[in-house]
C-alpha cells in the first residue's frame, strides 16, 4: 500500500471481499534492504531512522525506539500497567553504545561485562537483554521493522509463563529462569506511585558480524524486592475470557456457599 514507486492501483469489489492490485509491483518476496529503504517512507520522509534531514546522525535509532515504547505499551496495558510515554534520547545513545560494546565481541557473556560503556554498570538503570537468533544477513536498515521488533518484546513478556505470582520468582527457581521473568517483570512494572512521565526508557541495536543485540535501560528500574505484590499484575485476557475475575468470583461463591 505504501509502496513508493507504485503509480498505478485499482480496486475489485464483490460483497464482503476487495481486491486491490498494485502496479509496478512493491514488497516482493525477493526485494531487497535497499527496496525497502527506497520505497518506504515513514511520515518525516524516506531517510534512515538512525539521523535527521539534515543528515545529522541521533546516536540510535530513533524508528526502533518508537516502536519500542509502542510495543511495550501493549503489553503494559494487558497488565493495568500505566503506558510509556516516550523513549528518553539520552537512555537511548547509552544503550545503542552498549548493544555495540557487546555485539562487537566474540563471546556471549560479554552481555554482562561491566566494563561495557553504558548505564546499568553505574547501577542507575535496569537493562533487559536480548540476541537474535540465526541472525544471518539482517542489517541496520531493516531491524526495526514490525517483525523483528515485535520478537524482542515478545520475547521479553512472554517470560511471564514461567513467573510465579506467589513467590514472585521463576516457577523452578533456577538462576537462569529468574533471569528471564525479571526482564518480564521489567516490561510490565507498574511503577505505582510514580510519575509515569519521569520514567526514562531507551533501547539500542546493533548488528556486527551477524550478531544482533538489543538492550532496553529503564531508569528508574522496577524489580524492587517487597513491591512486586503491587507493580506486576497479572495478565488475566488469556483464552478468550478473563481468568483472574472467574477466580475470584469463584472465590466469592465458595465463601459464600460455605
Amino acid at each position: 500500500m505504501l509502496w513508493k514507486s507504485s503509480t498505478k492501483v485499482g480496486f475489485g469489489i464483490k460483497g464482503k471481499f476487495v481486491l486491490a492490485y498494485y502496479c509496478t509491483v512493491g514488497a516482493k518476496d525477493d526485494a531487497k534492504s535497499k527496496d525497502f529503504k527506497m520505497n518506504i517512507c515513514r511520515k518525516d520522509g524516506c531517510k534512515l531512522c538512525t539521523e535527521d534531514k539534515a543528515g545529522k546522525a541521533y546516536g540510535f535509532n530513533k524508528c526502533f525506539n518508537q516502536l519500542g515504547i509502542d510495543k511495550h505499551n501493549i503489553y503494559r496495558i494487558d497488565h493495568e500497567s500505566p503506558k510509556f510515554v516516550k523513549y528518553d534520547e539520552d537512555v537511548a545513545k547509552a544503550a545503542q553504545l552498549r548493544a555495540i560494546a557487546v555485539s562487537t565481541t566474540t563471546k556471549d557473556k560479554a552481555a554482562t561485562d561491566p566494563s561495557a560503556p553504558g548505564l546499568y554498570k553505574d547501577n542507575k538503570c535496569n537493562e533487559n537483554i536480548y540476541k537474535f537468533p540465526n541472525a544471518g544477513s539482517m542489517t541496520d536498515e531493516n531491524l526495526w521493522d514490525v517483525m523483528n521488533t515485535d520478537l524482542v518484546f515478545k520475547g521479553w513478556h512472554d517470560s511471564e509463563e514461567k513467573y510465579d505470582y506467589k513467590t514472585f520468582r521463576s516457577k523452578t527457581d533456577t538462576t537462569e529462569d529468574n533471569k528471564l521473568v525479571k526482564e518480564f517483570t521489567q516490561v510490565v512494572w507498574k511503577y505505582d506511585g510514580d510519575d509515569i512521565k519521569d520514567i526514562k526508557v531507551g533501547f539500542g541495536i546493533a548488528d556486527i558480524k551477524g550478531d544482533v543485540w538489543v538492550y532496553a535501560y529503564y531508569c528508574k528500574g522496577g524489580n524492587i524486592d517487597g513491591q512486586y505484590a503491587k507493580n506486576v499484575i497479572e495478565n488475566c485476557n488469556k483464552d478468550n475470557y478473563n481468568k483472574c475475575y472467574n477466580d475470584r468470583a469463584v472465590k466469592a461463591h465458595n465463601d459464600k456457599r460455605a
